[in-house]
């Protein structure tokens, strides 16, 4: 017995909108990784619909930008490292299913079950290279999208510096 792969949104099939052009294109490329290597039974590098739970659990957290909502809601990242340049070792792309999660260490300590002291409220960590966040600037949000950032990690202030000016021109970055 095989294991079936994860679920597809229709907007890759027949794009409509800049976003699902770019979630398509990264798609391409990281079905490409997947060609390589792919075990269904942990599948990895994959764009999937999020689950209504999830969505609910971060939409009480935070008020995302209406393209990154549109976009994990459509094309939530599963397991996903994107490589290319400017990203070292790859890009692991949080998931609606890990959002939450993946600000411990960063704007939440989990081991003191409290917020990190340094750390901006309005950061939202989306991904990371190798432990260095990459970021949504969510006080900078005009209601559509918002900049992306990043920062070394382990220095004892964040430095953050801009990646792109919006999460769409970072997709388009990503699916390069």
């Amino acid at each position: 017995m095989g294991f079936a792969p994860p679920a597809r949104h229709p907007d890759l099939d027949a794009p409509t909108c800049e976003l699902d052009r770019l979630a398509l294109a990264l798609d391409c490329k990281l079905s490409k990784i997947r060609a390589d290597r792919q075990d269904l039974a942990e599948p990895t590098n994959w764009l999937a619909p999020a689950a209504e739970e999830d969505l609910v659990a971060i939409r009480s957290k935070w008020q995302l930008p209406e393209t990154y909502e549109e976009f994990l809601r459509k094309f939530s990242p599963l397991k996903v490292t994107v490589t290319g340049r400017g990203f070292g070792t790859g890009l692991h792309m949080l998931g609606a299913s890990e959002l939450v999660s993946g600000q411990a260490g960063y704007a939440y300590n989990s081991t003191e079950n409290r917020p990190i002291e340094d750390w901006p409220s309005e950061y939202l960590v989306i991904g990371d290279v190798f432990a260095d966040p990459h970021i949504l600037d969510l006080s900078a949000t005009k209601a559509v999208d918002t900049p992306v950032l990043t920062a070394p990690h382990g220095v004892r202030v964040w430095r953050f510096q801009s990646v792109t000016p919006t999460f769409l021109a970072f997709l388009r970055r990503l699916a390069r």
